[in-house]
């Protein structure tokens, strides 16, 4: 195969060689429904200059990102060209169904793009970059035609930016922003940090927790933040590069890099909680320089970044959990999924983002031409995982919604406020001994939600009509939480309360559940009832 045809590939490699046999038989089970997919660029010939070639991606700020559904990459690639040292860069969407899709001119010959891609939407549909907007129905927006102002991050909705406004390096406030309404919202300032520069921010996926770093002007240090309407929180103490990179849904777990305490200088990838402070993750190999995180699941249990690896030039990416802890990404897909053939050639520089569900994966490698080019890897669901059921999208077998109002496939019937409806997803494990599992519902209105669990499915899963959607859970009802939706999302249970097996009173010997979120609709939009529903989830819960 020509250099240029491997540059091409975009196929998902989901076969096991022979000579791979030896590996375990579990392994050799899940390696079927493993995935490495290159992210195909805009031309045939890589963008280059004297750094190297590239054909898209980014492993700065800006990297390469991941819709929380995980249908979709956000990121940049580059044409042919040199031009001043620097290569045109155009921002792109890419998922599987669609391929490649420009969304912005050169970003550097229109003057913006100092980070590009900085934040998507959950669906995939909404995505900013340092100054502008590009939206699947609307396409491109300059929103700030200057850098007085710039965007880092978005809501899981796409409908609020957090950002930093005002006069690098003096001064500089983190803001959150809900762009179609309204005026910025400058936050707090830390009590330690009464000047200096909050920047390179992250935002939770429900729009009200912003994070990121303060930095010290005489000093030139920085301490990782979290920042809310009402205050902030230090979560690391000050170094040369302390910083939070990412939030979990709810914002209660925060991940980051600081300086290692005991060299001085070496980075350490970190994981934050109100209950536990700051941790430095565990079981990254001895005689590793630096770890940075970089992104979290939506339950912040799953973490991606980079590690510098003694042996090895360069960063290596990496995976860790709080169930299976640390793992160099491309060992695992070796070794656990038996990718052996997909990965030849390839090095996987690092991991810049992870779906809410942490199945999907994407970042930046070295391609067997040794140009940089972005990844996905999909990783199959565990065999306890819960399954969706009772979408209201139409499918053969499903129950009709009320009013010829089918949504999006997989998620609920469509409201007033969303024509794809919502989505219940499950994230974590049902499992009694971790007991990990919540429940992310999304893509409902900012108005009041009940979770609730079941005992059967009704209509063997098909669901009944109810409201402006259907109703799956039934038998013995528990309500679980009610929450107020925030971005259009939430999810139970959240930070310090019981979980989910307590909630619902799961008894020792486990059993099937069935989940789905009840939410008001006051529109006039289907029938007179004011409410709707998302799709349901059926998990057994296992010892």
């Amino acid at each position: 195969m020509s250099s240029s045809s491997r540059r091409q590939v975009h196929l998902a490699y989901t076969f096991v060689l022979p000579a791979l046999a030896l590996l375990a038989s579990a392994a050799t089970t899940r390696a079927q429904s493993a995935q490495f997919i290159p992210v195909p660029g805009i031309s045939t010939t890589p963008g280059s200059n004297q750094n190297g070639c590239y054909v898209n991606g980014s492993a700065g700020w800006s990297g390469v990102r991941v819709s929380a559904d995980g249908s979709t990459v956000a990121t940049i690639a580059y044409p042919p060209g040199f031009v001043n040292g620097a290569v045109p860069r155009h921002g792109i969407v890419w998922t599987e169904a669609g391929g490649t899709q420009v969304i912005t001119n050169d970003l550097l010959g229109i003057g913006i793009g100092l980070y590009p891609c900085t934040g998507i939407s959950a669906d995939g549909s909404v995505v900013y970059g340092d100054t502008w907007r590009w939206r699947r129905v609307g396409g491109f927006q300059q929103v700030v035609t200057n850098f007085s102002r710039l965007f880092f991050a978005c809501s899981n909705d796409g409908s609020t930016v957090a950002g930093v406004q005002g006069i690098y390096p003096a001064e500089g406030d983190y803001y959150t922003w809900r762009i179609d309404g309204g005026n910025p919202q400058v936050l707090p300032r830390d009590p330690q940090f009464p000047e200096g520069y909050y920047y390179f921010n992250a935002l939770s996926g429900d729009g009200r927790v912003v994070g990121g770093s303060a930095r010290r002007p005489s000093t030139y240090t920085y301490a990782g933040a979290i920042v809310t309407a009402t205050g902030s929180t230090l979560v690391t103490g000050e170094g040369s590069q302390n910083s939070v990179n990412d939030l979990s849904f709810d914002g209660s777990v925060a991940v980051g890099s600081v300086v290692d305490p005991v060299s001085g200088f070496a980075m350490r990838a970190f994981r934050w909680t109100a209950a536990t402070g700051t941790q430095t993750l565990s079981g990254i190999p001895s005689g590793s320089d630096s770890s940075y995180a970089r992104a979290c699941d939506a339950s912040g249990s799953v973490i991606v970044g980079e590690y510098v690896r003694f042996g090895f030039s360069g960063t290596r990416a990496f995976v860790w959990s709080q169930t299976n802890g640390f793992r160099d990404l491309q060992d695992e897909l070796l070794q656990t999924y038996g990718l052996g053939a997909p990965l030849l050639g390839w090095t996987l520089l690092v991991a810049t983002d992870i779906s809410a569900d942490g199945r999907t994966i994407v970042g930046q490698a070295r391609n067997p031409s040794g140009c940089e080019q972005a990844f996905v890897v999909r990783l199959p669901a565990d065999p306890a995982a819960p399954t969706p059921l009772c979408a209201g999208d139409g499918s053969v077998g499903a129950t009709a919604c009320p009013c010829g109002n089918q949504g999006a496939p997989g998620n609920g019937c469509a409201s007033s406020v969303n024509p794809s409806g919502a989505r219940l997803a499950a994230i974590g494990q049902a499992r009694l001994a971790s007991a990990s599992l919540q429940l992310l519902g999304s893509g409902m209105p900012d108005a009041p939600v009940l979770y609730f669990q079941g005992t059967t499915a009704l209509s063997g899963g098909a669901g009944v009509a109810f409201g402006d959607g259907l109703r799956c859970a039934g038998g013995t009802v528990v309500r679980l939480r009610t929450r107020q939706n925030s971005g259009g999302a939430s999810i139970v249970p959240g930070a310090n309360e019981p979980t989910l097996a307590v909630l619902g009173s799961i008894p020792a010997s486990g059993g099937t559940r069935i989940y789905q979120a009840w939410y008001r609709n006051s529109a006039t939009f289907c029938t007179p009832a004011a409410f709707n529903l998302t799709n349901a989830i059926s998990a057994t819960w296992a010892p």
